[in-house]
């Protein structure tokens, strides 16, 4: 067995006592204990036991214990790290990491993770600061937070003594709310922006902190990304509101309140203060830089590689390297952006290609705009068939056949969902925004599915800037053949509103591009969307040998015509063409 070195934190008195380590001690003649004396001592003693031979670091402790070790193991030479391997009895005052991990509590587990010794590699956050005038970096395993939670990582010092640690997290940010005042920050990332007021700015490996809050639901600690989640100008109100949806780890929409994606961002502070914490324990103002580092470390005990809760997160497939490759050459010199994800339902397998990327909807906007009809239908709030009255005051000047109606007309539901899917009527599609609750319960609809770039800008409170930059909807490739996926699933609203929704887009009158490589008798679920610089399509084919998925977005177009030849809709016709073919074979 490889030597073990146990890292005790000893403020934890009752897990530091000699005979709770027995059973352990037993098992592990060989291993060297070590008890924490003071902060920042257990990175000292990682490292010096790193240095000295040992394999296998055993945390003992909380979130600050962990990522005490962590910053130790990372200041090993990395020949030295790449023989290091993490194992952690969590057993301190937050032990939020671990929920992202599945690791078990108990003394038990830890010795039959030990003694079976597997191990997953996983990411390590980094936030590098300036001190003393010169570039200092420091790791996280969990979550830094810049805003907010260094003044609550302030607050909490002293509290957990006579507060359970959730208790003592929450009066620190209730005591922090009192006397906090938003800074003025810049922030930017690899695939985002942001400037304005600013609560937290969260850079998420693990899903919770907080003792308990699921802040980052969209975060993986194996992906290679941080989940960011920048909290603008939220206020203690706002907080108390969501707390539930917090604490269940839902994602939640509030036009201040944004989810992304990336490797590394960096925040500056324009007016104020702004103080960061990672993984609970205080370090010191803003400005600094977020980084990624994938693979980091070892950790023993995985098990859980991800804990799945939202379906938009389900997809983690391998990838079709030979699909990607012929893929990679078709949309080679297109002139703009093009994004693509195609998910073959057969074999499980995917192809990416920018599928992360925002991209205006244009008319697929329509299909959120469906899903948020659909819920109040399932919700008994509407009918499927009920009448509905035309006003003039509904028209939104086009081509529309709604459009045509005359003030005081009668129309079914169902034909108005019929209008906005088949012929994409906007007068149709913009009264069914209404009585779906607008776009704000649209959004928090897409929310609460885990869709975090799925949303709804038009006519929506709060989203104007979003409207700007990307008209009347947003997403990525991979979350509307996500939502395409989920659907046919019944994983939605459930299978016989999912079914019917499927049905309804199948019924598509804009079939000359991708639907027109498809050959007739062959059931499609479709929609497609079109703007000057921006044309995309999201199909699902029921292919008799092997049904798969596939969506095209495009942006920033050279070519906004509007004939046959466009770029954009050669492009899609020849991905959809290709992709039949391929299937086929």
């Amino acid at each position: 067995m490889s030597d073990i070195a146990v890292i005790i934190n000893k403020k934890h008195e009752n897990h530091a006592n000699a005979a709770v380590w027995l059973p352990f001690k037993r098992t592990f003649p060989e291993a060297s204990f070590f008890f924490t004396e003071y902060s920042g001592h257990a990175t000292e003693l990682a490292k010096m036991a790193a240095l000295q031979g040992n394999t296998i670091i055993v945390a003992a402790g909380g979130d600050g214990t962990v990522n005490e070790v962590v910053n130790g193991m990372m200041m090993v030479s990395q020949e030295v790290r790449l023989t290091l391997s993490l194992a952690i009895l969590p057993v301190g005052t937050g032990n939020d990491f671990v929920k992202s991990t599945g690791l078990n509590h108990s003394m038990q587990s830890l010795i039959q993770a030990i003694q079976q010794n597997k191990s997953t590699l996983i990411d390590l956050g980094s936030v590098t600061s300036l001190k003393n005038g010169k570039d200092e970096i420091r790791y996280f395993a969990n979550i830094a937070d810049a805003g907010i939670g260094g003044l609550v990582a302030q607050k909490f010092l002293g509290l957990v003594r006579w507060l359970p640690a959730y208790l003592a997290y929450q009066f620190s940010i209730l005591r922090a709310f009192l006397s906090f005042k938003h800074a003025l920050v810049a922030i930017k990332g690899d695939n985002f922006e942001y400037k304005g007021k600013l609560l937290s700015l969260c850079a998420a490996n693990g899903q919770w902190f907080g003792g308990g809050l699921g802040i980052a639901p969209h975060a993986d600690i194996q992906d290679g990304n941080l989940a960011f989640v920048i909290l603008g100008d939220v206020t203690l109100f706002d907080y108390l509101k969501y707390l539930p949806k917090v604490k269940r780890k839902e994602f939640i929409d509030h036009p201040s309140l944004f989810y992304y994606k990336g490797k590394s961002c960096e925040i500056e502070v324009l007016e104020g203060e702004n103080l960061i914490e990672l993984d609970g324990e205080f370090l010191g103002p803003a400005p600094a830089k977020l980084n990624i580092h994938p693979k980091a470390i070892s950790l023993i005990g995985m098990l859980a590689l991800f804990l799945f809760f939202f379906p938009s997160l389900l997809i983690s497939q391998k990838g079709d390297i030979v699909l990607q490759k012929q893929l990679e050459k078709v949309v080679a010199g297109f002139k703009g952006d093009v994004g693509i994800y195609v998910y073959d339902l057969k074999k499980d397998k995917v192809v990416d290609i920018r599928a992360d990327t925002v991209f205006p909807t244009a008319s697929i906007v329509k299909v959120p705009i469906l899903l948020g009809v659909m819920d109040k239908i399932k919700k008994g709030d509407l009918a499927y068939h009920q009448k509905l009255t035309y006003k003039d005051s509904l028209l939104y000047e086009g081509e529309d056949i709604l459009g045509s109606f005359k003030n005081g007309e009668t129309i079914e539901l169902s034909k108005v969902i019929m209008l906005m899917l088949t012929t994409s009527d906007n007068t149709a599609s913009l009264w069914l925004q209404s009585l779906a609750g607008t776009g704000l319960s649209i959004n928090a609809l897409m929310a609460q599915l885990g869709f975090i770039h799925t949303r709804v800008n038009s006519r929506t409170p709060g989203r104007e800037n979003n409207r700007d930059k990307y008209g009347w909807g947003q997403s990525t490739p991979k979350e509307l053949v996500q939502l395409f996926q989920q659907m046919l699933k019944g994983n939605l609203l459930g299978k016989s509103s999912d079914d019917l929704m499927i049905k309804r887009l199948g019924r598509n009158y804009w079939d000359e591009e991708a639907l027109a490589e498809i050959p007739a008798g062959i059931f499609t679920a479709s929609k497609n969307g079109a703007v000057n610089a921006s044309r995309s399509e999201v199909v699902y084919v029921n292919h008799p040998k092997n049904p798969y998925i596939f969506c095209i977005m495009t942006a920033n177009n050279s070519d906004k015509s509007w004939g046959a030849e466009n770029e954009a809709w050669v492009l899609t016709r020849k991905l959809s063409k290709y992709l039949w073919q391929y299937f086929n074979d």
